[in-house]
């Protein structure tokens, strides 16, 4: 029980870390696109470097938050599961 309590402990946390960082992707990806054509009209088809970037760094940001929370769910689990004694049979 113990060792359940510590995983859960964060383990719930990081899982919607991930899910809201997949949402930001989501978010800045096709509705972000819309905004952004918005402001610079055609940004994505013609060269303007200015509005492509921005919109490539909110994708980048938001990939950048899920990696980061993927890793740290790894060592989470890692952790947890490092903490189970081992038993001889």
């Amino acid at each position: 029980m113990r060792i359940g309590a510590r995983f859960a402990k964060w383990g719930l946390d990081l899982f919607l870390f991930g899910v809201l960082a997949l949402l930001g992707v989501f978010a800045s990806g096709y509705p972000g696109y819309l905004v952004f054509d918005a402001i610079w009209p055609g940004y994505c088809y013609s060269p303007i470097t200015v509005g492509k970037n921005a919109w490539l760094l909110g994708q980048a940001l938001f990939i950048a938050i899920y990696f980061a929370g993927a890793i740290a769910m790894f060592n989470n689990a890692r952790h947890a599961l490092g903490t189970i004694p081992v038993k001889a049979t």
